[in-house]
């Protein structure tokens, strides 16, 4: 996983998972309002970005001395909390939640489960390099309200990097002003 798709993942997963609908069935869906909304999350990372294989064997120790402290730097300012205005459309609400965009080689999207105010969504990418697993958790108690864990596991066995983050999301307005929507419904 590239430095730039780990920040995908672990900054925006919460933000974007919850404006990422698609088409597909198994898509699950909460019972929240479009508009503006503020997310605020934060976290803990443990382990560091395990690199595949054949990026780890062409790399010389002053790349890879580079490349640690770059990830660690990613790490520890995912440490603070965060955050950010986002806008869901109609649209996006009435197609569901997914955590990826889906159909990605050597990945499973599954719903372990869902109702209108509570869902748990599970990416497994066992044919990747490295492997990894999300799970995403949303409790929507009304709403106006959205509250959320994620854990990721990159790698495996005592090289795995562990992820942990929460998020709380409020709905501030209809109007979503100058927040552009963010997916694939726009």
């Amino acid at each position: 996983m590239t430095s730039r798709a780990f920040l995908a993942l672990g900054a925006a997963a919460l933000l974007t998972a919850a404006a990422a609908g698609s088409a597909r069935a198994e898509n699950a869906k909460l019972d929240v309002k479009p508009g503006l909304w503020e997310i605020t999350y934060t976290g803990t990372s443990n382990g560091k970005i395990p690199l595949p294989p054949d990026v780890a064997a062409n790399l010389t120790p002053e790349q890879r001395q580079r490349i640690e402290a770059a990830q660690q730097a990613q790490l520890d300012e995912m440490k603070k909390p965060h955050t950010a205005k986002m806008c869901l459309t109609p649209q996006q609400v009435a197609e569901g939640f997914r955590i990826g965009p889906g159909n990605q080689a050597g990945c499973k999207d599954s719903v372990m489960s869902s109702t209108p105010n509570a869902m748990h969504l599970r990416e497994e990418c066992t044919a990747t390099s490295p492997p990894r697993t999300v799970d995403v958790s949303y409790q929507a108690p009304d709403r106006q309200t959205v509250m959320s864990t994620l854990h990721v596991v990159v790698g495996s066995g005592p090289q795995a990097m562990v992820m942990d983050r929460t998020m709380h999301g409020k709905w501030l307005a209809a109007d979503c002003g100058d927040v552009k929507p963010t997916g694939p419904a726009q």
